[in-house]
């Protein structure tokens, strides 16, 4: 993957923003005892010899470190330097040694070194730089890196780079333990906190048993009787609470008795809804009485200079209305049914007669 389009402009400015930066300039490696003529031998991780010019290879450290003066044709072993990087370092670092070099010829060839090189290239280069330690490489490589991850998500860095998703939710949602003084850190561990709780809750559901699964065992009589009107109409065949809820396998008389008991059932509801009703209706007066002889008796502790009240006692008295008025609604309505049994057996009694 190449560098985007905004990763190069950002370096360019970066580039224009610093002219008396760092241009990348390498200072040979100067030693009167070491003879800078001739080549040295490097090994790569591959086992592949190069033969690089001395004056190049020691401007890195390590390499100074590991040539032999006294066997200068053993090969120096580079671990973590493969073929490719090592010839990508060593024309940074030719073109950079060599006399003569402006400073916007400096940057305007770092500008198109990096831009040459897709990421995985500059991955590489940015580890055999700093196994190396030729420092001006790692500073440009690692800002094109930068670059390259400036404002993409965790998702989108992985995705860039080719990196495993090897972390679990709660790793992912851990808190962040630095920062703290900015409020956007804050902010973030308050998103992970909630996210957590989330997770939790979703791992307890799954815990749960699953639901045992009810099958429907009514038949199609029974179903069709439940939609014409019936309130339970079960697998036995027995009739439905609606006028219209009647098995075909009924009888006529049977059918006509079971349409009966639902009107009568009906008729029941209805009435009681009708006491309820009365009932509420009974009650208000008493609800304005109360409420009145309240305003009364407020006036007369006024007369009478008593302390007020205070809010829970008050609050204890609002409630213990709130109780009488319901259980004088209550018996209102008892009152309203009491009448309604005694026109019934009224009725039921001269009908005997």
């Amino acid at each position: 993957m190449a560098l985007t389009e905004a990763s190069l402009q950002a370096l360019e400015q970066e580039h224009a923003a610093d002219p008396e930066g760092d241009d990348g300039m390498l200072v040979p490696f100067e030693n009167a005892e070491l003879d800078l003529e001739g080549e040295v031998v490097l090994q790569t991780s591959e086992g592949e010899e190069v033969r690089m010019e001395k004056k190049l290879a020691f401007l890195s450290p390590v390499v100074q470190l590991e040539f032999n003066a006294a066997d200068p044709e053993a090969p120096i072993f580079l671990q973590k330097v493969s073929a490719v990087a090592l010839h990508s370092v060593f024309d940074f670092c030719r073109f950079h040694v060599s006399p003569g070099r402006a400073i916007k010829e400096r940057k305007q060839y770092n500008k198109q070194y990096i831009r040459d090189l897709d990421t995985a290239r500059i991955c590489e280069l940015a580890s055999a730089a700093h196994y190396l330690n030729i420092k001006p490489l790692i500073d440009l490589s690692c800002k094109a890196l930068a670059r390259e991850i400036e404002g993409k998500s965790p998702e989108e860095i992985r995705s860039t780079f080719d990196l495993p998703d090897d972390l679990t939710e709660e790793e992912k949602l851990a808190p962040i333990e630095f920062g703290l003084d900015d409020s956007r850190v804050r902010l973030l561990n308050s998103l992970y906190a909630r996210k957590r709780s989330e997770l939790e809750d979703a791992k307890r559901c799954a815990a749960l048993p699953p639901m045992p699964r009810q099958d429907d065992q009514r038949d199609l009589d029974d179903l069709l009787g439940f939609i014409e009107g019936g309130e339970g109409a079960g697998g036995g065949g027995s009739a439905g609470s609606g006028a219209g809820a009647v098995p075909r396998t009924m009888s006529k008389k049977a059918a006509k008795k079971a349409r009966a008991k639902a009107r009568a059932k009906e008729k029941a509801r209805s009435e009681r809804e009708e006491a309820e009703e009365a009932g509420r209706a009974a009650s208000a007066p008493q609800l304005e009485l109360l409420d009145s002889q309240d305003d009364e008796v407020e006036a007369f502790a006024a007369r009478l200079r008593l302390p007020a009240v205070d809010g829970r006692t008050k609050s204890q008295l609002l409630q213990a209305r709130k109780r009488i008025n319901a259980e004088l609604s209550q018996l209102a309505a008892r009152q309203v049914e009491l009448q309604a049994e005694l026109k019934d057996v009224a009725a039921a009694l001269s009908a005997k007669a």
